[in-house]
């Protein structure tokens, strides 16, 4: 593995354009990977606030996803 890294290396320090510019494109697309992670993730905290806005609006006060302990003992 520390060879390929070595190889790499030598390319960009050779000045080997398409390599070095490959190489840019696939770390832009993984940025923009991990961008897009973040806007999802944004969007479902918006759909949880709204859902939860939602419910407290008709009178569910209980707004978490776990059972109160006078129901489990039923």
């Amino acid at each position: 593995m520390q060879n390929r890294f070595d190889d790499d290396e030598k390319r960009v320090r050779n000045g080997d354009r398409l390599f070095t510019k490959a190489k840019r494109s696939n770390r832009d697309m993984l940025d923009q990977n991990e961008l897009h992670t973040y806007a999802s993730l944004e969007k479902m905290l918006h759909k949880a606030i709204f859902a939860i806005q939602k419910l407290k609006k008709k009178g569910n006060t209980n707004t978490s996803s776990a059972p109160k302990q006078h129901d489990l003992k039923r």
